[in-house]
This record gives structure tokens, C-alpha cells and sequence, in this order.
């Protein structure tokens, strides 16, 4: 598994494919495994750069609190221990998603297309959507197991036509994480 240090901390990413640098954030919990479709895909094209921000995954979690600040320097010094010194294509998932705005607005020059999916500004926008309280329920508890809690967190991120159309969907990303 490939490691950077940066901002102090051990950071575990993925690095695939050849080209234009596309960094991909996900969200809060998540893994460089859960972009394996994406990675699969975009690597035809990219370099598809993938991350375990801190606190999760194979990364390090050092003690709180962490800020949007915090993971955009993380990203930062990873870019430059992989000797990426051009703009990126950036994309965030979620709480990934606030991260690349973050990182978009503390270097704007490596940041030459931006991707946000899944995500809002903050919970400190004034026009934020409150989240449905059936929605937060299974996100504080999401089950008792891997399986469990992707399989329930998956019935809130995704459309059921998507998880019938795509069955498997979660027993694949499970094999894909680190």
C-alpha cells in the first residue's frame, strides 16, 4: 500500500494510471476503495490519485479536532511528495467534497477543474438543507458489521433503481477496500 507523510501524519493513497492529475476525496469515513468504479474507468486517462483522508481507512488518526484546512494541506503535501506540481482535475464525494472546496480556495492555482458530488458548503451556510431525521438515524447508526452498515448506508446515498440495476454493488466495494 502505497503511503505518504504529510502534514505530519501517515497518508495511505492509491496512484493509477498515466496523464493529467484527477484527485479523488471521499467522504467522511469513506476509502480510496470506495472510487474503485471510478478509478477503473478514469485511469484510461489519468493519473487517478485516490485517498484515505486522516482519520480513516489505512491513514493515520491522529487525535482531533480535524478542519477543511487540515485535510486540504494533507492533500497539498501529498501532491508534492508524488512531484505534482501542475493543476489537478479535483472531485469530493460528500464531506469530500467541502475538503476539495477547502483546498480549491487555499490553492487555487493547482486546482485547474473542480468536482463536487453529493456535497453542500457547510453546515454553517445559512441555506443549508437539514437532513431528514430517518436519514440521520442510520447514519449515526448504520448497523453492526461491514456489511450491515454499507448495506444501510448505500439505501440513503443511492437510488433504489441504481442498487437493483447493481446488485453486488456493496459486497464489491467491500473487496476493494483497503
Amino acid at each position: 500500500m502505497p503511503y505518504v507523510h504529510a502534514n505530519g501524519i501517515r497518508l495511505h493513497y492509491l496512484d493509477e494510471g498515466e496523464g493529467k492529475p484527477f484527485v479523488m476525496i471521499p467522504g467522511h469515513g469513506g476509502n480510496s476503495g470506495l472510487w474503485s468504479y471510478q478509478v477503473h474507468y478514469f485511469k484510461q486517462f489519468y493519473r487517478v490519485i485516490s485517498i484515505d483522508n486522516r482519520g480513516a481507512g489505512a491513514s493515520d488518526m491522529p487525535e482531533g479536532p480535524y478542519t477543511m484546512e487540515m485535510f486540504a494541506r494533507d492533500i497539498f503535501e501529498l501532491l508534492q511528495a508524488a512531484g505534482i506540481d501542475e493543476p489537478i482535475y479535483l472531485m469530493g464525494a460528500s464531506m469530500g467534497g467541502i475538503i476539495a472546496q477547502s483546498f480549491m480556495h487555499h490553492y487555487p492555482d493547482l486546482v485547474q477543474k473542480l468536482i463536487l458530488t453529493c456535497t453542500g458548503v457547510s453546515v454553517g451556510d445559512p441555506n443549508h438543507t437539514h437532513t431528514a431525521p430517518e436519514v440521520l438515524d442510520v447514519v449515526k447508526e448504520p448497523g453492526n458489521d461491514s456489511l450491515e452498515k454499507l448495506t444501510n448506508l448505500y439505501k440513503i446515498f443511492y437510488h433504489p433503481s441504481y442498487l437493483e440495476k447493481n446488485p453486488g454493488i456493496v459486497e464489491h466495494v467491500l473487496t476493494k477496500s483497503p
